[in-house]
C-alpha cells in the first residue's frame, strides 16, 4: 500500500508512536522506516513501513483473517487524513 502524506513526516511518526502506544500497540522506527504491531479488538497487526520524499509505503505481513486489505488501506488513509 502507498500513501501520498504532504505533512512534515517527523510529527506524523510521533504521533503514531504515541498513539499506537495508547491502543496496546508499538511502533519503532524512525521518518524513513520502522515496523509495528497492534493489538485491538479484532485482533493482532503487524507490518513495516517505509517512507520516500512524501510518499509512506506500508506492507501488512500479519492481520486477522478476515479482514481485507481494502479495509486497512481505507482505515490508513482515513488515519493519515487525521493526523
Amino acid at each position: 500500500m502507498k500513501f501520498e502524506y504532504n505533512k512534515p513526516i517527523e510529527n506524523l511518526v510521533e504521533k503514531l508512536k504515541k498513539e499506537a502506544t495508547l491502543n496496546n500497540g508499538k511502533l519503532i522506527g524512525n521518518d524513513k522506516n520502522g515496523h509495528f504491531e497492534i493489538k485491538s479488538k479484532i485482533g493482532f497487526f503487524k507490518g513495516f513501513y517505509n517512507i520516500e520524499n512524501k510518499t509512506i509505503s506500508i506492507t501488512i505481513e500479519k492481520k486477522p483473517f478476515f479482514i481485507s486489505h481494502a479495509l486497512i488501506e481505507s482505515q490508513i488513509k482515513k488515519n493519515l487524513n487525521y493526523y
